[in-house]
């Protein structure tokens, strides 16, 4: 169970998939120390050193891409996730603002039971609460909003 739950947890966007951050790294470095290996074994064998520059060449090369691939596609996993999450909080702050419905009704019939719904909901309640409370009650309702929130 424990297994399965680092394997969720490591592969999840929110955190910039940090499994595949690893196995990238883990790929570059490998081949960054055993393409010289190799190279240098069969230089060995040749008597030239042409194989060991080559797999130096390739294994230094190999490093560089995994690495600036592993980085850049956690940084837009994360960017994604971020952005998602962000138009979501937009959206329902929108809905709200718009609606002539009291906040608390609107957190009532939400239904979405995950966990990005629920930090959406709370991070909408806490913009949405002190706009719609002002709105509605001037600098009065702007407190209570911003208490409710």
């Amino acid at each position: 169970l424990l297994k399965e739950a680092v394997k969720i947890l490591g592969s999840a966007n929110v955190l910039g998939d940090p499994l595949g951050l690893v196995q990238h790294l883990g790929t570059g470095m490998w081949d960054f120390l055993s393409k010289p290996a190799v190279g240098l074994l069969q230089s060995a064998l040749t008597l030239g050193v042409g194989q060991f520059t080559a797999g130096l060449s390739a294994g230094s090369w190999s490093l560089l891409s995994h690495t600036v691939y592993a980085l850049s596609n956690a940084a837009w996993k994360i960017s994604k996730t971020a952005h998602r999450n962000v138009n979501v909080v937009k959206t329902r702050c929108d809905m709200i603002i718009n609606s002539s419905l009291p906040l608390h009704k609107h957190i009532d019939k939400e239904s979405n039971p995950s966990m990005i719904g629920a930090v959406s909901r709370g991070i909408g309640g806490l913009i949405a609460a002190p706009i719609h409370g002002m709105e509605q009650n001037g600098l009065k309702g702007l407190v209570e909003g911003t208490t409710f929130g």
